[in-house]
């Protein structure tokens, strides 16, 4: 590692063995300091529209995770994998490298499940609402459209395996997902936040369906070019829950 280069003392990034992750990990969890290196790290390496999967080829070789999945579990009998969600170096420190807070949330939120805990806290708490509102005031301008912003709100794995805009079509490919179209935080809050950089509810509709369908193609894409070329699976199923 060059003098000037982001990283943490004694690891060269990306890591190319199970068991450099597990010394980091370690480090991590006892040292305070090199705790605080690595998310530094990772703030200087995150390109404000990389997804989790872009940022953990910056910091591991496919190799060495080989060994590793989100939760541990695994389809084929007697084979064991480490759950990467128990892990700070996976879980805790990526989030805390680009995080802005509401109350009992740290955005972009990484997951369906905190998706759906905000909507039901905005449902239910008029003050968490405000904030939320006032959060996505801040992250976008007049100018920008909602996709160019959305990855502040929420990382596209939070949204691919099982959010739609609609999933009313029965024809439609992924009308398993959950239908986010009548979502208060996508829909509602978005026009009280932004009413004044002239949106309509149909454009914020309309904007909300581009930037899901961007992600739906863009992983879709990915997923494809992975299958044929044999190369990026690995990164690829880290995610799965």
């Amino acid at each position: 590692m060059k003098d000037d280069a982001p990283g943490v003392p004694g690891f060269e990034f990306p890591l190319r063995t199970e068991a450099d992750i597990e010394r980091l990990e370690a480090d991590v969890a006892t040292d305070r300091l090199i705790r605080s290196e690595y998310v530094d790290f990772l703030k200087k390496i995150r390109q404000p529209n990389d997804d989790i999967e872009s940022v953990l080829k910056k910091i591991f070789y496919d190799e060495a995770l080989l060994n590793y999945n989100f939760n541990g579990r695994c389809n084929i009998p007697n084979l064991k994998k480490r759950a990467m969600k128990d892990y700070t170096i996976f879980v805790g420190c990526l989030q805390g490298s680009k995080s802005s807070s509401t109350k009992g949330f740290k955005f972009p939120l990484i997951d369906s499940d905190t998706v759906i805990r905000l909507e039901k806290e905005v449902r239910s708490d008029p003050k968490i609402k405000r904030k939320y509102i006032n959060y996505l005031r801040r992250i976008k301008s007049a100018r920008q459209h909602i996709h160019d912003i959305f990855y502040k709100i929420c990382l596209d794995e939070a949204i691919y395996r099982h959010f739609s805009w609609s999933a009313s079509n029965k024809q439609d490919p992924l009308n398993q997902r959950e239908s986010m179209k009548n979502y208060m935080i996508f829909g509602p809050c978005m026009l009280e936040a932004w009413s004044d950089h002239g949106l309509t509810e149909a454009e914020i509709a309309s904007s909300m369906k581009n930037a899901v369908k961007r992600i739906h193609v863009k992983h879709n894409v990915r997923n494809f070019r992975a299958n044929k070329s044999g190369t990026g699976v690995v990164v690829k199923s880290l995610m799965e829950t």
